[in-house]
């Protein structure tokens, strides 16, 4: 889970930027819905986004002037149960009442809504599982076919046989299907998670009393990053860690499983082998000579464990003058970052930490213990492309040359040098990469929607990299697949001024 501050980024895993100067109160969650699309107004007004109230004003009047026989089938669609009702003014009658609860609960998300709306694409253009979705679709029965259609949300009132069905599906549904297998790229489709204990529930988690042991702050640094891929890194992410009696700077890493540390730091605090990396290429291994170590002393940050003490805290070395940024001896991979809750201030270059709860449902659902005020919340899931990344739903657009929002699926990474997005992204959105780059990359400026909140997603205009003849090898070492449009979201857009760091927090 990630937060950020509206006027300067947005964050990880589940993202809150701050949105509004109004102090957290006791307002219900419509009303804080409303006040925070009154905050977003001024920065969102071409993503024409329609009020709550006016959508499920605008589905009950369409549903009021169906025949009864076909009310009645549309409430029971939503679950609504219609054995009391004998004709059509009861139907009505239930419609006010429970058809309202059950449309509030079952409509798309304001974002949703706004951005399947007017775009258009060519079946050619979309990745291979997507067109082989399309083409199973086209065989089966035109029963099927029009609940299908109707899940992703296309309406299927005016199709009378299947022939119109396969042409709303060719003119509409490619981008809804797109949008929906993005979705399950990243884990949208969850399981509904189980309810949180009452004792646990409060408006002001940050308010909680919580052990000594369990909470610290710890330095922030941001070093100016070394060059990767031919790219210069406008800066890093570094925390401080004490290993026995010294403190050491280590590197955030959110695509990398495993912490890594430099092999003379490791041999110069005495660290123990413990073998090779079972999870690495061993050509690697052997090339560079790459070891499992662990230290005797405990990992501490500030006087809270880094890590788990029946453990021990372990480390993978890094090829032997592997470039790194001046005083910087490793980087902190997800290993550890997903044991706490993380709360990075940029400004005041301090993070606030506090150890995860242990046990479900609170490890899972149990609030952050920061104050949340003015956040804005962007879901980011674990997914397997085929490495565990976290990833997020995005919307990306050419800034300079406007056109269609185009779904994309972005990946959190801390550690890479900027944001970049693959090549089939870019003929996606009309870049020619040849004109004015470089020998190897082309910078471009997009806009940027990312997360599918409940208050809506986090706007941005921000510079994008792409490769000129191939991909960057950013993602080839993450296993990402060149036909599906993809992001990597660097510090650049994620560490401006607040961010909110909860593996635990997904959805």
């Amino acid at each position: 889970q990630l937060y950020y501050s509206l006027c300067l980024g947005v964050a990880s895993c589940v993202c809150l930027t701050r949105s509004y100067p109004q102090r957290y109160s006791t307002h219900s969650g419509r009303l804080r819905r409303k006040l925070m699309r009154r905050a977003f107004s001024t920065t969102n007004d071409e993503i024409g986004v329609r009020d709550d109230a006016d959508y499920i004003e605008q589905k009950l009047h369409e549903l009021r002037s169906l025949r009864a026989r076909d009310l009645k089938l549309h409430l029971q669609w939503l679950k609504v149960d219609t054995k009391s009702c004998l004709d059509k003014e009861s139907l009505l009658e239930l419609l006010d009442t429970e058809g309202r609860r059950a449309l509030k609960a079952a409509q798309p998300p304001q974002d949703t809504r706004s951005r399947i709306s007017g775009r258009t694409a060519k079946l050619e253009e979309l990745p291979k599982e997507v067109q082989e979705r399309v083409a199973a679709l086209q065989n089966v029965g035109a029963s099927d076919l029009k609940s299908e259609l109707t899940s992703l949300g296309l309406r299927t009132d005016n199709c009378v046989d299947k022939e119109e069905l396969i042409e709303l599906l060719l003119r509409d549904g490619l981008i809804a299907i797109e949008h929906d297998m993005v979705l399950q790229r990243i884990g949208r489709h969850a399981a509904e998670a189980q309810p949180l204990p009452a004792d646990y529930s409060s408006p002001f988690p940050w308010r909680k009393p919580v052990g000594r042991s369990k909470r610290a702050t710890c330095k922030v640094y941001n070093p100016l990053g070394v060059a990767q891929y031919g790219l210069k890194a406008a800066q890093t992410v570094a925390i401080e860690v004490g290993i026995g009696q010294t403190d050491n700077r280590f590197i955030v890493d959110t695509v990398a499983q495993a912490s890594r540390i430099k092999p003379e730091i490791a041999h110069m605090m005495r660290a123990r082998d413990q073998g090779v990396p079972s999870w690495m290429d061993p050509f690697t291994v052997a090339k560079y000579d790459i070891r499992n170590v662990i230290f005797d002393q405990m990992g501490w940050i500030n006087e809270v464990h880094a890590c788990n003490p029946t453990t021990g805290f372990r480390f993978t070395t890094l090829p032997y003058r592997f470039p790194m940024p001046p005083g910087i001896c490793g980087t902190f991979g997800m290993e550890y970052l997903k044991r706490m809750d993380w709360d990075f201030s940029f400004p005041k270059f301090v993070c606030d930490v506090s150890v995860t709860p242990k046990r479900e449902p609170l490890r899972s659902q149990k609030p952050v213990p920061f104050n949340l005020v003015g956040m804005q919340v962007v879901p980011v899931f674990t997914v397997q492309l085929p490495v565990p990344l976290l990833a997020c739903l995005v919307d990306l657009r050419d800034a300079n040359g406007g056109g269609d929002w185009l779904y994309v699926t972005g990946i959190i990474d801390l550690a890479a040098p900027c944001t970049m997005c693959n090549r089939v992204a870019a003929k996606r959105l009309g870049i020619d990469t040849d004109n004015g780059a470089d020998e190897l990359h082309k910078t471009f400026r997009v806009d940027l929607l990312m997360g599918d909140g409940p208050d809506g997603p986090v706007k941005r205009s921000v510079d994008a990299v792409v490769g000129v003849d191939n991909d960057i090898k950013r993602f080839e070492e993450l296993g990402l697949a060149d036909d599906w449009p993809t992001v990597l979201l660097g510090p650049d857009v994620l560490c401006r001024s607040r961010l909110i760091f909860s593996p635990r927090l997904q959805s």
